[in-house]
């Protein structure tokens, strides 16, 4: 068990790094991505399958933000109204790659470029079928939902895990726990819907409570 647990620790940073090495090298990284991902289609997947009636079957997905700190907002994910795992964004509204989205609805789909996309594919081998990307146009190519522990572990995505910590301390920069087995939890779902052609909507509201900092 504990030879699991750092070989896991082990090949994971190794990712991170393999990542790091991919998105600074410019041509030679798609190079790489395009040998690893050769069993993926490239780009954003776009599948034309239909559902009943001809129109592809839609699973709507809520992000409720229910807690707005000082550095990072809190929030509650649900697939048709079921709850899933808690969500963690930065609190700086903006442009891609600094902040959170703002409220609306996304549509999401599968991206199968980049170095967090490689990253994924060696992670999760063959549970893995592109990076849950938030599509707001070709002008934001990295808002996605993956794992990870703060918010500037990617800013303007959503990180997913089972517990938030320090979730009442407004002044600091809270935490979620866990975020490895939530993605595991809610990825297969997402993943399976798109590839047989569905569509998954992003609703993203905010229905912040008066949380006071613990004494």
């Amino acid at each position: 068990m504990y030879l699991n647990k750092m070989f896991r620790f082990i090949f994971r940073k190794g990712g991170e790094e393999l990542e790091g090495q991919l998105e600074g090298n410019g041509q030679d990284s798609e190079h790489l991505l395009s040998l690893q991902e050769a069993d993926l289609d490239e780009g954003i997947l776009e599948l034309h399958q239909n559902g009943q009636n001809g129109q592809p079957e839609l699973l709507q997905v809520d992000l409720i933000r229910y807690s707005q700190g000082a550095y990072d907002i809190l929030g509650k994910m649900y697939f048709n109204g079921h709850f899933q795992c808690f969500t963690l964004e930065g609190n700086v509204l903006g442009d891609e790659g600094t902040v959170y989205l703002p409220r609306g609805i996304y549509e999401v789909g599968l991206k199968t470029k980049g170095g967090k996309n490689a990253t994924y594919f060696f992670r999760y081998q063959d549970m893995h079928r592109g990076m849950l990307h938030i599509q707001r146009g070709k002008d934001f190519p990295f808002s996605v939902i993956h794992e990870g522990n703060r918010y500037t572990d990617r800013k303007g995505s959503i990180l997913v895990g089972s517990i938030p910590v320090q979730e009442k301390e407004l002044g600091t920069r809270r935490e979620l726990w866990f975020s490895d087995e939530a993605y595991a939890k809610i990825y297969p779902e997402l993943a399976d819907h798109l590839m047989k052609g569905g569509r998954i909507q992003l609703w993203i509201r905010e229905e912040f409570q008066a949380l006071l900092p613990q004494a």
